[in-house]
């Protein structure tokens, strides 16, 4: 018995360092035979939390509000002398994931089986499973290149154990036509579109579908009396908003008003969701005929 307990502490020993240098999002890079004929190029790092601002500053505000855990950046190269590069994003919960997935995947349009869904297209892959979204980039289109982006989003994707589930809100929109925005605070709705600088919405959840000259945007909160409160607080602040005009209260429940460049919004709460519809306004230009 002794002998047994001495060659386990022995075994845990031994391979303990191996077993803690593959934790965290380190573990997903791949190993050399895994990913035959590309080299890891430059130096792996992970950031976490507030670090996230030196990794992607730009959107480090958005990735916050969503549930940001921690960002790896790394990068490949071939014998060709191409290169790829890859980030990986761990995020708090399946919403926070797919939120993530869907801004990275805007202007992307062929799927790629991997994953719970990926897009691909010529330098670009997009994939998200579980609790991670993973981005590949390479520095240029060529079949090598794209053949190494599904080559190393197929090991990512083998590396999460945990099948991912759809978040539930994500039914109600799948098919619909349009560029879909998953929302969870103010940054996010500033970035379709900017109402005030007041966190007067208070979101929770929610998503916005845009269309030309049409954005729909769904709030959806916890029951129909907070939707009525924020209903209220969104009402007083922005018929207090200089830039906009024709404030017009409709029933109880609902307003109309116009911006300063003349698109048409309307509010209205009901049950625990605010409906947000925001009608642009459509400038044709007519060319003169100069014969």
């Amino acid at each position: 018995m002794k002998k047994k307990i001495l060659l386990l502490l022995l075994v845990t020993i031994l391979f303990a360092p191996n077993l803690l240098s593959q934790t965290g999002l380190k573990a997903f890079m791949p190993r050399n035979e895994e990913f035959p004929g590309w080299q890891v190029s430059s130096e792996v790092r992970e950031y976490k939390g507030e670090e996230i601002i030196f990794a992607t500053n730009r959107e480090a505000d958005l990735y916050h509000e969503f549930g940001f855990m921690g960002v790896l950046n790394s990068s490949f190269r071939n014998e060709a002398n191409n290169s790829l590069k890859l980030e990986i994003f761990r995020m708090s919960d399946v919403y926070a994931t797919y939120g993530v997935y869907l801004h990275k995947i805007d202007g992307l349009s062929e799927k790629y089986a991997v994953g719970n869904e990926a897009f691909i297209d010529d330098n670009t892959l997009v994939l998200w499973k579980h609790h991670y979204v993973a981005v590949i980039k390479g520095d240029k289109s060529s079949p090598e290149l794209t053949e190494g982006m599904k080559m190393l989003a197929d090991i990512i994707d083998s590396r999460i154990k945990i099948p991912g589930r759809w978040p539930k809100i994500s039914h109600t929109f799948r098919d619909s036509p349009g560029k879909v925005t998953l929302l969870r605070g103010k940054y996010g709705l500033q970035n379709i579109y900017f109402f005030t600088s007041k966190d007067v919405f208070r979101i929770e959840e929610g998503y916005a579908i845009e269309k030309p000259g049409l954005t729909d945007i769904h709030l959806i909160y916890s029951d129909s009396f907070t939707s009525i409160r924020r209903f209220s607080d969104i009402a007083g602040v922005l018929s207090r908003e200089k830039r906009f005009s024709g404030f017009t209260m409709v029933g109880r429940t609902a307003f109309q008003m116009s911006d300063h460049q003349g698109n048409d919004i309307s509010i209205e709460s009901e049950n625990n969701t605010l409906n947000i519809r925001i009608q642009l306004k459509v400038i044709t230009t007519a060319k003169l005929d100069s014969n």
